[in-house]
């Protein structure tokens, strides 16, 4: 009757055969759980190679750098902000050019040069404060209206 041995080679099993009888092999055939290659052996005791690790899960996504267009523009104060830049749309060349392609994209990627090139303009116009510039680049909350989940695509919807 063939029985099951471990072949040992520089105290790890590198192979498993099964026999009637092998010489230099270790008889593991009764052994629960039963020893397999790459396993160590030392002082006649199988020890189990560690465990792989797990997958590395990400942290779910809390923020995103897309909105819509809308909820980019609700960041700029209506009266002191969005006013004077939609009156510097019809006067200044350079703004309405910055904002048209803005407007070719229903979204905003707060990470998009564009953004910040147009952004550049409005402070160098003094519509906009320098120091308002990094709030309109931040990332939006997924759980804010007009967010955009960078993976689903999917809007966070207003409320009703």
């Amino acid at each position: 009757m063939s029985r099951v041995y471990a072949l040992i080679a520089a105290g790890k099993v590198a192979n498993i055969i099964e026999a009637v009888s092998w010489p230099n092999g270790i008889d593991i055939t009764d052994l629960t759980p039963r020893p397999g290659i790459g396993w160590t052996y030392s002082g006649g005791v199988f020890a189990a190679p560690p465990a792989e690790p797990g997958p590395v899960v990400p942290p779910p996504l809390t923020h995103s750098p897309l909105m819509t267009q809308e909820a980019w523009l609700s960041r700029l104060d209506f009266e002191t902000e969005y006013l004077p830049v939609l009156a510097a749309r019809k006067t200044d060349i350079v703004v309405e050019g910055g904002f048209t392609r803005l407007d070719g994209s229903r979204n905003v990627d707060v990470r998009n040069p564009l953004v910040t090139i147009l952004l550049g303009i409005l402070v160098s116009r003094g519509l906009l404060a320098a120091n308002r510039v990094a709030a309109l680049t931040k990332l939006i909350p997924l759980s804010t209206p007009g967010a955009i989940h960078p993976i689903t695509l999917a809007i966070t919807p207003e409320p009703y």
